[in-house]
């Protein structure tokens, strides 16, 4: 709720959108430029934050997932001091040491006060950003995509109410935090694949809590 003192938001990785969008035989034998897009939901203000970027820049592992994940969430976009995030179980991208890393960093600066984590369990695994890949994949049916900014045309206009907004990903903004976490994270004995949520609190800095 707007009134309370927790941010919930959820994040998920759409499948692959390719540019151009050719039909003939002989674009079967050339590759296309695979395109990526991390779509972070916030709760709050109903609007979806589109991290975009294509192979060119980066892959789509634990280290861009993370390193986006906190430049959106070092946005201010959420002025509380809790936060929740929900995803899938996605081991390589959403439940690894590079996402505990960001989150013991976000609540060692200060930026805030609790960040939990919880990943959807079987039979519960539709979030928010479903709906908005729905709406998007909808649109991109009615147009043919050729270059980056046709595939923006197509996020920016699969609503009308305006809720889109685009983050252009660079390779400035994606860092090494696997090796930032192997220096001061040690979680061999944690079972993270198992994991059902995880938080950290500013009152236990370097410290998390998992179920």
């Amino acid at each position: 709720m707007p009134d309370s003192t927790v941010s919930v938001l959820s994040m998920d990785l759409e499948q692959v959108m390719f540019v151009p969008t050719l039909t003939h035989s002989g674009m079967f034998y050339m590759s296309q430029l695979s395109c990526y897009y991390l779509s972070i939901n916030f709760g709050d203000n109903k609007r979806s934050y589109t991290c975009f970027w294509h192979e060119g820049l980066a892959g789509r592992g634990g280290n861009e997932i993370a390193s986006y994940l906190l430049h959106v969430l070092n946005m201010g976009i959420s002025h509380k001091w809790n936060i929740v995030v929900w995803s899938d179980n996605c081991t390589s991208q959403n439940k690894n040491r590079m996402i505990v890393f960001i989150y013991m960093f976000l609540v060692s600066s200060g930026h805030f006060d609790t960040i939990e984590h919880r990943y959807l369990v079987s039979g519960h695994s539709f979030l928010k950003c479903d709906r908005d890949f729905a709406l998007i994949e909808k649109r991109k049916r009615k147009c043919a995509p050729m270059v980056l900014e046709d595939l923006h045309h197509v996020i920016l206009s699969s609503t009308h109410t305006g809720r889109f907004e685009i983050v252009d990903m660079c390779q400035k903004k994606c860092f090494d935090m696997q090796a930032a976490a192997d220096k001061v994270l040690n979680i061999k004995q944690v079972n993270i694949s198992k994991v059902v949520r995880l938080k950290v609190d500013s009152q236990k800095i370097w410290l998390f809590v998992y179920f």
